[in-house]
Formats: structure tokens, sequence, C-alpha cells
């Protein structure tokens, strides 16, 4: 299995921020979707768009970059405690 770098868009009402998962999965798509899974609350809804709906739609993820990384990189981030995968 691969490892890949998500960096996630969050849209929380009026308000926007970033959110980055490192996720362990065979290929690219499964990334992005589980990345949006692991950040959603609860039951959420795929738009056309690409965009994550959840929580009567008050919450959208959308993924804004995906990238697989080395076993070193994932060390590296993983060893301060910051970053699980």
């Amino acid at each position: 299995m691969a490892k890949f770098l998500v960096v996630l868009k969050l849209q929380i009402g009026e308000y926007e921020k970033s959110a980055v998962h490192i996720i362990e999965t065979e290929t690219k798509p499964q990334a992005m979707l589980q990345a949006m899974a692991d950040e959603s609350h609860g039951e959420a809804n795929l738009d056309s768009e690409g965009r994550w709906w959840d929580v009567g739609g008050e919450m959208a993820y959308c993924v804004r970059q995906c990238e697989p990384v080395s076993d070193e990189t994932v060390k590296a981030l993983t060893s301060n405690g910051c970053f699980y995968v």
C-alpha cells in the first residue's frame, strides 16, 4: 500500500481552514475519499464537483492536494507526534 499526504479545504459556515492527513491506501482516489471521510461528522454526500458535504450542508470538504509520500517523510512527520497514519 502507498502513503499519501492529503490537504483538505474545510468550509464551516462562513469560516475556512485547512487540514492535513496522512492516508495509507491502494490508490490516490481512495486516499482523497478516506481523508474527507475521516474529517467528516457523520453521513455525508459527495457532489459532482468533488465536495463532501455533511451536518445538513453546514460543513464542506474538498481536496486541495494529494501526493504520494515516502516512508522517510512519513517517519519524519509522525516522529514528533503531530501526524498519525
